[in-house]
């Protein structure tokens, strides 16, 4: 969903507030001032490819089960 709130649990920071955009042209749904945007990506590793999210408040990159919808 386009907008969507998740809550991120970083080792460093604590609980951070972040959403989710896609990259669809919708200009109702577009981050606003003040949104922090939730980065995502799938690293390879020996183990075979793992999503990662990055935290944006320190940059970390995370296990991205660290990472839930808001309620």
């Amino acid at each position: 969903m386009n907008g969507e709130k998740y809550i991120i649990h970083c080792p460093r920071c604590g609980i951070v507030e972040a959403s989710v955009y896609d990259n669809i042209d919708d200009s109702s749904e577009v981050p606003g001032e003040g949104d922090i945007e939730l980065e995502e990506e799938v690293w390879e590793t020996t183990h075979g490819p793992e999503s990662r999210i990055r935290c944006p408040r320190c940059g970390a990159w995370l296990a991205s089960d660290l990472a839930h919808p808001e309620d």
